[in-house]
């Protein structure tokens, strides 16, 4: 036997912020036999299973761009030498190519990005003065940088900057310098220093090519807005004497690291 509603008893106001799950719980609770109750509870779970499942929707949405692990970011549009291109003296050749970890960072390496320098190289091409628009579109905490120069010069030189672009329009800079983040990816002399003073940088990859020693260095830097869109990142020479070579960059969460407090937009390098 059925049971009839009484739809005769007044409606809620077509205003009312109400789902049309939990509508039906409220039509439901008016009816007064005990006989409902089944119903009432059947009801209830529906209403209470759908909202959960809206929630959680809603936050998943709001994550989409915090990044939760390593993320390799694809350079292959900004690269001037590629994975497959061929170098004057062979050393490019050595170097390992697709996806390679160092020191724990995933890296994607597909080529490099090589920026001005006023010591030319030998094959006399002049690199482009900076590289802009790689997009990001994600919230991070860190990125690692794999990354060498081009010739050697002064320990505390500054020889590029990397720019994060927030969504919002604002920007933070940090400065390479050689000696405290990077030095020359040849190392022509074992004399040669090999370390860097940064604590968040460290070389983390070494090779050779007839007789000459290779090697690149990783370099964390923190984000100070980790809870904001990074839009996209920029890296301009300081147009000193080497040529900075960027191989790879990966996204990164650094967790307790992050309260470690990166440079600003006006941050120098030692003389």
């Amino acid at each position: 036997m059925g049971y009839l509603i009484n739809d005769s008893r007044p409606t809620m106001p077509t205003t009312t912020p109400f789902s049309d799950s939990e509508r039906a719980v409220i039509r439901f609770l008016r009816l007064r036999s005990p006989r409902r109750w089944p119903f009432l509870v059947i009801a209830f779970l529906a209403a209470l299973t759908a909202g959960c499942a809206t929630s959680g929707t809603r936050e998943s949405r709001a994550d989409t761009t915090a990044v939760t692990e390593p993320v390799p970011i694809d350079l292959t549009a900004f690269y001037d030498l590629r994975a497959h291109d061929s170098s004057q003296f062979g050393a490019w050749e050595v170097v390992p190519k697709g996806r390679q970890h160092f020191d724990g960072t995933p890296f994607e390496i597909g080529g490099m990005i090589r920026l001005y320098g006023t010591r030319p190289p030998p094959h006399g091409t002049r690199y482009r003065d900076e590289v802009t628009g790689i997009p990001i579109g994600r919230k991070f905490e860190a990125l690692h940088l794999l990354h060498g120069t081009g010739w050697t010069t002064n320990d505390g030189t500054l020889v590029a900057r990397v720019i994060f672009h927030y969504a919002d329009g604002d920007r933070v800079s940090f400065p390479i310098v050689y000696g405290e983040h990077v030095r020359d990816w040849w190392r022509r002399s074992s004399s040669e220093a090999n370390l860097v003073n940064d604590p968040r940088s460290s070389l983390v990859w070494e090779g050779s090519n007839r007789g000459t020693g290779l090697r690149f260095y990783r370099t964390t830097l923190l984000n100070p807005h980790a809870a904001r869109i990074v839009d996209r990142i920029d890296v301009v020479s300081a147009q000193s004497l080497v040529t900075p070579a960027i191989v790879a960059m990966t996204l990164d969460r650094t967790g307790p690291a992050t309260n470690l407090e990166a440079p600003g937009e006006n941050a120098a390098a030692r003389p």
